[in-house]
Parts: C-alpha cells; structure tokens; sequence
C-alpha cells in the first residue's frame, strides 16, 4: 500500500506517520505469556506505558487495552483487533480483518482489503483501508480516511468527516454515507 500520497490531509500526515514507521519497522512483541500470538491465537495485554501486540500469522484476535500511553496491533489476515482505554492506538492488518478502536485519544489502522475498521469516541481516527473495506466513526473529532480501492465510510457526530478516493472525490450515498466506488 502506498503510505504517502500528495491527497492526504496535513492535519491527518502524523496518524500516517505513526501508521509507517509501524509497518516499516514491525513493532517487538509484547507477549501477554511468552511474547505473542501463534496463528489462531486469541491473546491480549494491558498494564505499563506500552504494549504491543504481534500475530506470528493470520487468524488471531488481539485485544490491546488500559495501557497509559500506547497499544501497538500487527496481524495477518482474517483478524480481529481491539484497542481501547489508552492514549494511542495503532493497527496494521492484512485482508478481512476486523478492527474496533475505542476510548482513545488517537487512532491510526492501515489494513488490507474487505477491512471492516470501528472507531468510536476519540479525538482522531485515521484509517489507509483496502478495497471493499467498510469504516464507521462515531463520536469523533476527526475521522481521516484514505480507501486504496472500494470502500464505504459512515461518520456519525463526526466534526471533520475527510474520506480519500484513488479515482476522485466520494460519493455521497441517501444515507449520508461516503462511498469510493458506488453506493
């Protein structure tokens, strides 16, 4: 996926930011027993300044919550990812990966296609989603999103609802929702 793209909002470039060096360095895994997730593996952390999390392949569901500063998630595919109760979060998912990132002040995800990305009562939601991806933010100052493909994004008590399409300006479909591609 391409990280930085000239369309992207400057207000959102430190939520990306944060998003790369995650994807570029990998994050060292904070095992809540011996360091991580095996595929499959259900596991989480809470507690101390940091944690993060690693999938060591697709299908695990990480649960990253009531740490003081911030909660890292790397997986494969087919995951389930959570975050909440803590100052940042920050994801990186492959393809059909289910992320809910809520209670935070802020929030960065960049996932692969068929993503379905949850936000929900934060200062800053910004998400890089895949094809066919589906994001909702409710109750957020401002929620940056930049779809690689198809997508639908619904904000709701949204302040800065700012949805990025590879091929132009969304759509806005009867239900108040953006959409790259159709409706």
């Amino acid at each position: 996926m391409a990280l930085w793209r000239e369309r992207i909002r400057p207000r959102a470039a430190w939520a990306w930011g944060a998003v790369a060096a995650l994807a570029l360095f990998g994050l060292p895994d904070c095992r809540a027993s011996e360091g991580g997730c095996a595929s499959g593996e259900a596991c989480s952390c809470s507690g101390g300044d940091e944690c993060d999390l690693g999938c060591d392949g697709d299908g695990c569901q990480e649960d990253c919550h009531s740490v003081g500063e911030r909660c890292g998630n790397v997986c494969g595919n087919n995951c389930g990812q959570v975050c909440h109760d803590v100052t940042t979060c920050t994801s990186y998912c492959g393809d059909n990966c289910a992320i809910d990132c809520h209670s935070v002040s802020t929030c960065a995800v960049i996932c692969g296609a068929g993503c379905n990305y949850q936000c929900t009562n934060a200062s800053t939601c910004g998400v890089e989603a895949g094809a066919g991806s589906t994001i909702t933010c409710t109750s957020i100052a401002a929620c940056d999103v930049q779809c690689t493909g198809t997508c639908k994004v619904t904000c709701n008590s949204v302040s800065a609802c700012n949805v990025t399409c590879p091929n132009g300006p969304p759509s806005t479909c009867s239900d108040g929702s953006f959409a790259c591609g159709g409706c």
